[in-house]
């Protein structure tokens, strides 16, 4: 470097004594030589020296005794500790000048030395992976000479060891007392712990860690179709199937039992999901459901699903044997012979379920009385046989049929009609009966007809208080029966009417046959006898009215007369004072057009 003296140069000299790797700093010591660069002479005086060094800057002062020849002098010298950058590395400043009064001077000049790079503490990553499962733990180091300490952190597990002497890699088993921190997970978070030692394991140089992720794995929970059982409890039908395994549609009692399954890994047992004919329910523990009486004629599975705290489970089927089983049917054939005789013929073709062979027809009983009376005969039957039996063809009988299997009964009532053809002519009554057997001699005689499924019958036709009309003067007892009697003699009949007053009843009664019409004659200003009237007088008809007449109108003077006693004085103010008096027509008729007949109302 150069001086204000061309003769003297400087130099700047950086030594690195040591490194210190644990602490990431060198020892160096800096110092600033001078020297001529001819011999013979020296340059010398008194002054001051700097030097700058990493940013900090020092200074010397220099004595006349100190003398600058050709062989050099080192004019400053400090040694101090130079920290090192996070990476180890470090590129160190300095700079130094002089000032000898009134001899030598310089400017700030500089000089840079990179010092040695000190290896630091490694980066680790990975370590992920499913618990009891291998995973590698990567160690990136700077150094070839440095080895590791592998450690974990997990919940409160705390810097448990994994290993030491590592290089760049290690394969590692995630512990298994790893569940036991996540019990109701099925991953979860740690940190990987490295400390990075060099000159074989003995100095420390730092430490690293990363985070990791642990699976659980394999853990569902323990169950089977040997912690679930079934069975009917309906003894009476065990009794016949001789198995509490099979299920009778409709019949048996069914009751699901099922066990605890067991959690895995630290987790514990949450619910259990159980589904049977589309129905599900949730148990929190082992339980027996009772479902009752199953309402299917085919085998069903039954299926629980057991939950873990971590969401984990495992899911069972078992299949419920099923038979199916309705009440017994029949096809039954009941008739008289020829549709209307005495003999009736009877046969029952029943059918059954035959849940698996166990079941059969236990009892076929017919029952039968007249219809109206209250106790019954009956018979036994055998399945598809027929048989006879006498009814009086005069009454209709009711049929009772018993059908019992080995799981119930199933009951058919039937009506056995009177034995009435459509027509029968009786040869020795010489009479004809439709719809019924004839009674008397000589008659046509019709039985019971129906219309819309009702019964018409005379009293259906003509009930109590129908009304029957007719020319003829023969009470309608000679024909239909019950008791008649004529009505509404001499009037005319209207249908009722709520809204009127007159007319808002049955057989309410009213009006006249002859009636008389009132009128009134009004005179105007009369006086005297009624032979004539005076100058401007007139006599005008007077509508039934206080305050209206004919509209004639007056001007003469009011004149007050005591005359004609008896007669009214009016006044309308439309017109002056006059007279009126009252009258009637002769009687007339009222009668509208009529004809006459009889009219009978049934009242028995």
């Amino acid at each position: 470097m150069s001086t204000s003296n061309g003769y003297v140069k400087y130099n700047i000299t950086v030594n690195e004594n040591s490194v210190d790797i644990a602490n990431n700093k060198s020892n160096v010591t800096v110092s600033v030589r001078f020297f001529r660069t001819n011999s013979g002479y020296e340059t010398y005086g008194s002054g001051t020296i700097w030097c700058k060094i990493n940013g900090t800057q020092y200074s010397n002062s220099i004595t006349s005794s100190q003398k600058i020849t050709n062989s050099g002098i080192v004019l400053f010298s400090y040694t101090l500790d130079i920290y090192h950058n996070s990476d180890g590395s470090k590129s160190l400043e300095t700079s130094s000048w002089i000032n000898i009064t009134s001899v030598l001077t310089s400017s700030e000049q500089y000089y840079y030395q990179n010092l040695t790079t000190i290896p630091r503490s490694s980066g680790v990553s990975g370590g992920s992976g499913n618990i009891e499962g291998t995973s590698t733990i990567s160690i990136n180091r700077a150094s070839s000479n440095f080895t590791h300490i592998l450690y974990y952190s997990f919940g409160s597990i705390s810097w448990s060891y994994i290993a030491s002497n590592v290089g760049t890699s290690y394969v590692w088993t995630l512990p298994s007392t790893i569940y036991a921190q996540i019990p109701n997970s099925n991953s979860g978070s740690g940190t990987i712990h490295c400390e990075t030692y060099t000159n074989n394991g003995n100095t420390y140089i730092g430490n690293s860690s990363c985070s990791f992720t642990a699976t659980v794995t394999n853990s569902y929970p323990t169950f089977s179709s040997s912690n679930i059982s079934y069975q009917d409890t309906n003894s009476s039908v065990t009794a016949i199937t001789g198995n509490n395994q099979w299920i009778v549609r409709n019949q048996s009692n069914l009751k699901v039992t099922f066990t605890s399954a067991t959690a895995k890994n630290s987790a514990s047992m949450s619910n259990y999901q159980i589904t049977f004919n589309g129905s599900t329910q949730t148990k929190t523990s082992a339980a027996t459901i009772d479902y009752g009486v199953v309402n299917s004629g085919n085998s069903l599975s039954f299926s629980i699903k057991a939950i873990d705290s971590r969401g984990n489970y495992t899911s069972v089927s078992k299949t419920i044997t099923i038979y199916d089983w309705l009440l017994p049917s029949a096809i039954i054939t009941l008739y008289r012979q020829n549709n209307y005789e005495n003999t009736t013929y009877i046969k029952s073709n029943v059918s059954i379920s035959s849940v698996n062979s166990k079941n059969s027809i236990v009892e076929i009983r017919c029952l039968r009385k007249k219809t109206g009376d209250s106790s019954w005969t009956y018979f036994t039957m055998s399945n598809n046989t027929q048989y006879s039996r006498d009814c009086d063809n005069k009454y209709s009988w009711d049929f009772r049929f018993e059908i019992k299997d080995k799981f119930g009964t199933t009951i058919y009532n039937l009506v056995l009609a009177k034995g009435t053809p459509i027509m029968y002519f009786d040869t020795q009554k010489i009479s004809v009966g439709i719809n019924r057997f004839p009674e008397n001699t000589n008659s046509l005689e019709v039985g019971d007809i129906y219309s819309n499924g009702k019964k018409l019958t005379f009293d259906t036709i003509y009930p109590i208080g129908a009304i029957y009309l007719s020319v003829v003067n023969t009470n309608p007892s000679n024909y239909f029966g019950g008791t008649w009697v004529l009505w509404g003699s001499g009037r005319v009949p209207i249908c009722v009417n709520t809204s009127d007053s007159d007319f808002n009843t049955v057989e309410k009664t009213g009006g006249v046959k002859t009636h008389r019409h009132n009128f009134r004659i009004g005179m105007h200003w009369w006086y005297g006898a009624a032979a004539g009237e005076g100058s401007n007088n007139g006599t005008g008809a007077y509508r039934y009215s206080a305050d209206n007449y004919d509209g004639w109108a007056r001007s003469l003077d009011s004149i007050s007369t005591t005359i004609n006693t008896g007669y009214t004085t009016s006044a309308n103010t439309n017109n002056p004072a006059g007279k009126y008096s009252i009258g009637d027509t002769d009687v007339g008729s009222g009668v509208q057009p009529y004809i006459t007949c009889y009219m009978w109302k049934r009242t028995a």
